[in-house]
């Protein structure tokens, strides 16, 4: 894919598929613009600019992955693409995470490791715990040391840049090729990449975050 020359545009955008959660209103609008992709087309979003998916499958989480994960084929002249999960409601301007980094996001708040997290995912049976189990001893095979660290990848500050693009593609073909739980195969197209990170400053999940409030699914209170 040849990247558009970035426009000073940033978007923020989400997804809501299969009435999963109700969309938050915008109460901090930094100037950006906000997108939300939905299969409702009745849904009630206040303050965002709703679009219908522009990719689907049977599985709703693998549909949300996919608008998650082509952040610069959805708004090819962003310069700044933040996917925000539903279950975040931002509070404070975001505008100082926004650096010369290829992708900002939260650390993991427990876990350190892939292994540890498709371990975890594989408990939860969040996928096919086989599934998991081959993906970590194929990346440890391939050499990965598996010590970049873990990330949480419910909000992504997404740079326009050519070696952002290889990277998410690399990124997506492994969530195609094995788990939909993203936050294992991002530390393997990391290390692989070898892409400049930023850091969100605070917890995600707990609440600790300076930033945003965090909500459980379908809740906007």
């Amino acid at each position: 894919m040849l990247m558009a020359k970035p426009t000073q545009e940033i978007v923020l955008y989400s997804c809501v598929i299969n009435h999963r959660d109700d969309p938050k209103p915008i109460d901090i609008h930094d100037g950006f613009r906000h997108v939300l992709f939905s299969d409702d087309p009745n849904i009630v979003a206040t303050g965002w600019e709703v679009r219908p998916p522009v990719w689907t499958s049977p599985d709703p989480v693998r549909t949300s992955r996919y608008h998650k994960h082509h952040p610069f084929d959805l708004f090819p002249k962003a310069e700044y693409a933040i996917w925000l999960d539903m279950t975040h409601w931002q509070y404070e301007s975001i505008r100082p995470l926004l650096t010369d980094k290829h992708l900002t996001m939260h650390r993991h708040h427990q876990r350190s490791t892939a292994k540890d997290e498709a371990d975890k995912c594989a408990s939860y049976n969040f996928d096919k715990p086989d599934i998991l189990k081959s993906q970590v001893t194929h990346y440890i095979n391939e050499g990965f040391p598996d010590n970049v660290g873990l990330y949480i990848t419910s909000c992504l500050i997404m740079r326009n840049t050519l070696d952002y693009i290889k990277f998410s593609e690399m990124w997506w073909e492994e969530i195609c090729r094995w788990s939909k739980r993203d936050q294992v195969s991002l530390p393997y197209c990391i290390w692989r990449t070898g892409i400049t990170l930023g850091v969100i400053p605070g917890v995600d999940r707990n609440g600790h975050s300076p930033y945003f409030r965090i909500k459980s699914h379908s809740c906007i209170k």
